[in-house]
């Protein structure tokens, strides 16, 4: 739903969402540049541009929908702290701030949409269409609800999109670039290298010997943090879905078999025929070669001969009646017994002579076969009707201050109690815990307090989830005792690593002090590969991505070292070749370049002009009404 909200806002101003996501990281390290003004914001009031006014129920909105979209990305919840790490934060205050001078110039120059031409272009959209090729109002409903929107606030939106599309044209145009920077991105990008490597293996190397227990210390403490122990949270959750409720639903032999008599052409596969087909211009061609094969002066294989006709030219296939187009062909055909033919046929565009080859009869299934599967059918339907009801009875349990375990065997479900678990999922052995795939369970519960109300998760088609944060475990430091496997492990993995890097060094200045390439392949018990045609930032015929780079970071003849494909391996290589095609305008490639040129220009202008915007209309940024809506302490 969220990307489908976001498409409707790019439609016709595409230009502008490339213009917007370049100019939101210049924006939010300038917005923290901005020193914190708190005397006059009203407590609702997180940021301030000119007269526009940046609302923290605004940002908070936004926030959730983007750790909502993050974490269903990396597939695992997203904590504050790491939210902020990742400049989450920034860049939507960043983005917020940005559409907020736009807003702001776009009044003072009088600029304006009306609404009804919103409704118009909303109207036409396909992304409302559902499919259908018209507007589904429903649909377009429950898009605005899942982004936590009203109607009018999301046509505000569209409006306020498209008023500042008009000034990032207005600005940034189509500035055209320098033909000698064409040129010059156009050498760097269809460059090509040429190299001869070998591959050197870890297992070429000798066997290090175990590690002291003075260096497993020293190797812990320096990376301690990679051994903590994560949070771990106690929670119960009870799911309500149609699976769930269709269990508790018995359904008669009477009503399944009154549901297979009403839909019993669900079950019946029709009969179907291998027909073929000679068509002839007249029917009086189509009498003459049908009065010739029922005295059997010619058989219907000689006279598909006799025509200069195949037998896929006569075929029309094993089909059911249904799909065959013409009513009368249609009739006759699946008159005839098995490999006999009609007289002639005649049909609304043509006349013929069929004969029917192989005939598949009809078959309908038996209900004793179908009853399971048809009772369950109905035990989905009738669920799918009462699980709203369901819910709303479990909601009035909740007021009433009762648990999920007191709750569940009320409507005959199950409160799954989790010991513990971390965000990914896994519990303190490292095993998987079994929590629901749709929801976002796991996020709810790293994102509320112990013991503090839930709402309920809305999982669509999968039904609701209720959840109890019971009990939470912080992150901590690992002892070494505790770490000591993982971080044997890791450490033998670090000294490989130095060991292979050191190895392929001290390969690579023997090459450059005149050691044969050849030599030394001959040393490693390997032989020298080649690959040719390698491009920038494309790993290919089996090189990795830094291997690649290390290439285009080499002069001709020169001679490196590099990540291999797999780990535990490194490649030596010599720089053996390098093409530039020479640059012509005219290539449609060229066109392209030109155009990506003058948009990266032209976000360049944009970004200069808010950010002086910015500066000319003042800005201001409440420090810790953000904190508390990101969740960090003051």
């Amino acid at each position: 739903m969220l990307t489908s909200i976001r498409t409707v806002f790019a439609k016709g101003i595409a230009r502008w969402v490339l213009i917007a996501l370049v100019a939101m990281l210049i924006f939010s390290f300038a917005i923290w540049g901005i020193q914190d003004v708190f005397r006059g914001f009203r407590d609702t009031e997180l940021a301030r541009v000119g007269n526009t006014v940046i609302q923290v129920s605004d940002f908070q909105r936004q926030y959730n929908q983007q750790l909502q979209a993050f974490s269903r990305q990396t597939g695992q919840p997203i904590s504050p702290e790491q939210a902020r790490l990742l400049g989450l934060p920034n860049n939507l205050l960043g983005r917020l701030t940005t559409n907020a001078v736009l807003d702001e110039r776009a009044k003072g120059y009088g600029l304006s949409l009306p609404l009804e031409k919103v409704a118009t272009m909303v109207m036409v959209d396909p992304t409302f269409q559902a499919g259908t090729g018209r507007f589904n109002r429903d649909y377009f409903n429950e898009v605005i609800r899942q982004n936590g929107m009203t109607e009018s606030m999301f046509f505000q939106e569209q409006r306020n999109a498209y008023r500042r599309a008009q000034i990032g044209e207005a600005i940034a145009g189509e500035a055209a670039a320098p033909v000698i920077l064409q040129e010059a991105l156009s050498r760097y990008s269809t460059e090509t290298r040429s190299i001869d490597y070998l591959i050197i293996a870890d297992t070429a190397l000798p066997a290090a010997p175990a590690p002291t227990d003075a260096e497993l210390s020293t190797f812990f403490e320096s990376r301690k943090a990679d051994f903590k122990a994560p949070e771990y949270r106690k929670f119960s959750y009870m799911a309500l879905s149609p699976a769930e409720i269709a269990k508790t639903i018995v359904v008669s032999d009477e009503d399944a078999k009154a549901d297979y008599d009403a839909r019993k052409d669900r079950y019946t596969t029709p009969e179907r025929r291998e027909v073929q087909q000679i068509a002839f211009p007249t029917a009086e061609e189509a009498k003459a070669a049908a009065d010739r094969l029922a005295s059997n002066a010619i058989t219907f294989d000689a006279l598909v001969a006799e025509r200069k006709l195949t037998a896929a030219d006569v075929s029309l296939g094993l089909i059911t009646k249904a799909q065959m187009l013409d009513p009368a062909i249609a009739e006759e055909a699946f008159k005839l017994a098995a490999n006999t033919n009609s007289g002639a046929v005649a049909g609304k565009l043509t006349n013929v002579i069929l004969r029917v080859t192989k005939i598949e009869p009809e078959v309908t299934r038996p209900f004793e076969e179908l009853k399971d599967q048809i009772k369950e059918a109905i035990a989905q339907g009738r669920a799918a009707k009462d699980i709203l009801d369901i819910q709303g009875k479990i909601e009035d349990e909740r007021a009433g201050g009762a648990t999920l375990k007191e709750i569940a065997p009320k409507f005959k479900l199950t409160a799954v109690e989790i010991e513990g678990s971390d965000a990914r999922g896994l519990d303190p052995t490292g095993a998987p815990v079994t929590v629901p795939s749709d929801g976002d369970l796991l996020q709810r519960v790293f994102s509320t307090d112990m013991g503090a109300e839930t709402d309920v998760i809305d999982a669509r088609d999968a039904g609701f989830i209720w959840y109890e944060v019971q009990g939470i475990t912080p992150e901590r430091d690992r002892t070494l005792d505790e770490a000591k496997a993982a971080v044997t492990a890791a450490f033998v993995i670090d000294q490989k690593a130095k060991a292979l890097r050191a190895r392929a060094d001290e390969l690579v200045k023997a090459i450059k002090d005149g050691k044969a390439f050849e030599d030394v392949a001959k040393e490693l018990g390997t032989e020298v590969k080649q690959a040719w045609n390698l491009k920038r930032n494309e790993p290919s015929q089996g090189l990795s991505e830094d291997a690649v780079s290390a290439v285009f970071a080499t002069q001709q003849n020169g001679v490196s070292a590099a990540a291999g494909a797999s780990s535990g391996e490194r490649i030596i290589f010599k720089m053996t070749g390098s093409t530039v095609p020479a640059y012509d305008p005219k290539a449609t490639n060229a066109a392209a370049l030109q155009r990506q040129l003058s948009v990266q220009l032209g976000d360049d202008l944009l970004a200069q002009y808010v950010l002086r915007s910015q500066s000319d209309l003042g800005t201001t940024v409440n420090q810790q009404l953000l904190n508390q809506a990101i969740g960090v302490a003051n």
